[in-house]
């Protein structure tokens, strides 16, 4: 059991650690932060990193 707690806490890091292995630049990170509601040192998987990424560069300008 304790192999699997090791595991799922593994695919969990810190927005700032998702934004720096992923390239993204200062301001897109800032804005995905300000428009998800993240403090810093949020910890999520990179699925969820992504799609927030993904989300915040599709979505319409004004809206």
């Amino acid at each position: 059991m304790e192999k699997n707690i090791k595991k799922e806490s593994a695919t969990f890091l810190a927005v700032e650690e998702h934004a720096a292995n992923l390239n993204i630049s200062a301001p897109v990170f800032q804005a995905v932060m300000q428009s998800q509601c993240w403090a810093a040192g949020k910890k999520i998987e990179k699925s969820e990193f992504e799609k927030a990424v993904n989300a915040f560069l599709n979505a319409p300008i004004g809206g």
